[in-house]
């Protein structure tokens, strides 16, 4: 699939909050996406589409991308870029997380001139942990974030230089 970054326009919004995750995904859906439009039109959110215009995913930065509790608060220090990213849910589990991580973190690259990006994610999400290892991340951090329905632990990782 060939990938391509641009805005996000509110009609990816409006698409982006269809989606939903299955157990133990669903701690990925974002319906408080549509309270916010201003998060969308910020430049911290941009949309991924395919070679027919199609939306598949979307990356995030920064604020938008981390998961912040007291403890994880003094880990997302400003020398990092902070990636935040999802693929479609009738996207997942088909062979797509590696080139769409790589092509995610290849944008943030030349967007901001820089190699030190940093993501987090939930530990029992192992499918999307060995992805982003592959992609060239490390193990960093991990906290637990009091959820609805539980406490999870998060794991930050950091691209390796």
């Amino acid at each position: 699939m060939v990938f391509k970054v641009g805005d996000m326009k509110y009609i990816h919004r409006y698409q982006i909050l269809k989606w939903k995750f299955n157990k133990p995904y669903d701690v990925y859906n974002f319906p408080d996406l549509l309270l916010n439009p201003e998060v969308v039109i910020n430049n911290k959110y941009f949309a991924c589409l395919n070679e027919d215009k199609e939306l598949v995913g979307y990356y995030c930065i920064n604020e938008e991308a981390r998961v912040v509790t007291n403890e994880s608060r003094s880990f997302y220090t400003d020398d990092f870029i902070d990636m935040g990213l999802s693929l479609r849910p009738d996207l997942t589990g088909k062979g797509l997380g590696l080139s769409f991580v790589q092509y995610g973190i290849d944008f943030l690259k030349n967007k901001f001139n820089t190699n030190k990006i940093r993501l987090t994610v939930a530990t029992f999400n192992e499918r999307a942990t060995k992805v982003y290892e592959k992609a060239g991340f490390i193990e960093g951090e991990r906290f637990i974030r009091e959820c609805d329905d539980g406490d999870y632990e998060f794991m930050i990782m950091y691209l390796k230089d």
